[in-house]
């Protein structure tokens, strides 16, 4: 993406407004894999998109404008702006997620390009120092990959069973199998030390008539515990398996799909 020159910034004025639970939970999706991103800002979504250093998990979150309380950009129709994840979080640490949040940027303070927080039902304003958006990783558009074996299960429920299956391993590089046959999701953790789990999710969508294709995949389990508090967060997820393949779970944060964080895990070889 082309970069703008000081001048050109000068004349871009880019604001958005959403609840504090939203943004919040949009940067934490992110931030479970990278401390820094681009944020990438259009006239009709947020956007940005992460991966792992050791680049087997790929996180990408959107909200798009439907959700948004106001969205606006002056002088350009895209911009990428450089943003340190964490201080973020640190910054909305403690607010209400129903508080009403207005971003703006750029504010400049210092010579510096700053992206202002107005917390409103709090007087609360933070102002940010923003990160050159060539130093930091490229967003590449990796919102692909799906499989035909999809089912939809309930968030809560998804981070419970992270929770139990964490119980009964001992090793933290233990993979955890995620299996679909005939109608159902077998999520199963296996350790010769601690013993077995296994919790079965049950297709109740009417839409779908097939049954499943049988398929099973391994994720580690430390990464599923990196990204497990954005499942109870969610309306719905919906868990993509696929033989030896990435796994992914599309985290729907309302109804409509209109806000929605997409976790790429790779799998890994199951132990003997």
């Amino acid at each position: 993406m082309p970069r703008l020159s000081e001048s050109e910034v000068a004349d871009v004025n880019v604001k958005f407004s959403c609840t504090v639970g939203y943004f919040d939970t949009f940067i934490e999706s992110v931030q479970s894999f990278r401390d820094e991103g681009k944020l990438l800002l259009t006239d009709d979504r947020i956007f940005t998109e992460v991966a792992d250093p050791a680049n087997v998990g790929i996180c990408i979150s959107k909200i798009e404008d439907e959700a948004l309380n106001g969205l606006s950009l002056e002088g350009t129709d895209q911009i990428e702006i450089g943003l340190n994840f964490t201080r973020i979080r640190d910054c909305l640490s403690g607010v209400s997620s129903t508080s009403d949040l207005k971003v703006t940027w750029p504010v400049t303070s210092g010579g510096s390009n700053m992206m202002r927080m107005d917390i409103v039902d709090d007087d609360l304003q933070f102002e940010i120092t923003t990160l050159d958006p060539d130093v930091v990783q490229d967003i590449r558009n990796m919102d692909k990959l799906s499989h035909k074996n999809q089912i939809v299960v309930d968030g809560s429920e998804l981070k419970k069973t992270i929770n139990h299956a964490n119980k009964m391993v001992d090793q933290d590089d233990i993979g955890i199998s995620f299996e679909t046959k005939s109608d159902m999701l077998q999520v199963r953790s296996t350790d010769k030390t601690a013993g077995n789990f296994a919790k079965q999710f049950y297709n109740n969508d009417p839409s779908v008539d097939d049954a499943f294709e049988e398929h099973q995949t391994f994720i580690s389990i430390q990464y599923l515990e990196d990204i497990k508090s954005v499942f109870s967060q969610a309306e719905s997820v919906t868990i993509h398996v696929k033989d030896d393949h990435p796994i992914r779970f599309d985290v729907d944060l309302d109804t409509n799909s209109n806000a929605q964080i997409i976790y790429i895990i790779a799998p890994r070889l199951e132990k003997d």
